[in-house]
């Protein structure tokens, strides 16, 4: 059975002084965090719709670990897959991620270099989550600041219901977006969420304040 596949993406970010792995081969250095980290390659779709598109289940809900090492030639190394019994299932993620490669690999002082990335991935049936489960599951992603997934739920909540509530909720995750990438130093991303945000509520004050400090 086919389902989309709903992103829990989170990247397990440790405090790292760059400054102490000057003298480190980068070659063999792999980062839990980077400046810019490994990006997908395909860019019609993104990781979870690739592992959706190629990835064949039974349709029973299915939560696990992804942990790949994405080097700095692009290739996926070190595919660990956590919290999954089914061992014939788990060879299958394996294959297809590996597939995957090459990768734009990550960057430090503008060098590539190699990173570890985790991935939360949930399989449900998405059609059938009603409008508080997507609430639900969109407030659980926004707490532990995985707000890719919470607009992803959020937005399932949206198609069904465009209450003032889920309005809000969706401008506040995109302002959260918006510091995310202030942090990254991508100004022209965190802009884009910013006025997300406000397409979302109109009177977001907040949203026009980073706006007039970072965009305008």
């Amino acid at each position: 059975m086919k389902t989309t596949l709903i992103s829990i993406f989170f990247i397990i970010a440790f405090a790292i002084n760059l400054n102490a792995q000057e003298n480190i081969d980068s070659s063999e250095t792999i980062y839990i965090l980077s400046e810019n980290n490994p990006v997908f390659p395909i860019k019609s779709m993104t990781f979870y719709e690739y592992l959706d598109k190629y990835l064949d289940y039974d349709g029973a809900e299915k939560y696990f670990i992804v942990i790949i090492d994405v080097m700095k030639d692009g290739s996926v190394e070190n595919i660990e897959i956590k919290k999954l019994e089914d061992e014939l299932f788990c060879l299958k993620v394996k294959e297809v991620i590996q597939k995957s490669s090459p990768w734009i690999a990550g960057k430090v002082r503008e060098e590539s270099v190699n990173v570890k990335l985790h991935y939360g991935v949930l399989l449900p049936n998405f059609k059938s989550l009603t409008y508080e489960n997507a609430i639900e599951l969109g407030d659980r992603s926004f707490q532990e600041r995985d707000f890719s997934s919470a607009i992803t739920y959020y937005n399932r909540s949206y198609l069904i219901d465009k209450t003032e509530d889920i309005k809000n909720k969706l401008a506040e995750t995109y302002i959260e977006l918006g510091k995310e990438y202030l942090i990254k130093k991508d100004t022209t991303k965190a802009c884009s969420y910013f006025r997300k945000s406000i397409s979302k509520k109109s009177n977001n004050a907040k949203a026009k304040k980073y706006l007039r400090k970072h965009c305008d």
